[in-house]
């Protein structure tokens, strides 16, 4: 995606993904499932993102839905991004991502 800033683009990618995964029971499994392979495990980052209100809430649904720590959802989140966006590209996924991206670039 060519939106400028990599950090917009990396923040806006999991903001995209917490707001639609409240209402994807597969995006939900497969957050749980990413968040518990070797590849999940292996890794030790430090990610800050900010949330307003409407986010955390959905984000903190997501906790509870997937019984999960912060950590291991967003672990399954970014895999699951990875997944859909450089490993199997989805064409309507990728469209819908571009128009976010588009409108929340700056």
């Amino acid at each position: 995606f060519e939106v400028g800033n990599p950090e917009l683009l990396k923040d806006s990618l999991i903001r995209y993904y917490i707001a639609i995964a409240d209402e994807d029971r597969q995006l939900i499994r497969n957050i749980k499932k990413f968040s518990e392979s070797d590849f999940a495990k292996g890794s030790g980052f430090r990610l800050s993102l900010k949330l307003n209100e409407s986010l955390f809430e959905k984000f903190e649904k997501l906790r509870e839905k997937t019984s999960l720590n912060k950590t291991e959802i967003m672990k399954g989140l970014i895999l699951q991004i990875n997944e859909d966006i450089l490993q199997k590209p989805v064409k309507k996924r990728m469209n819908e991502l571009e128009k976010v991206l588009l409108a929340s670039a700056g």
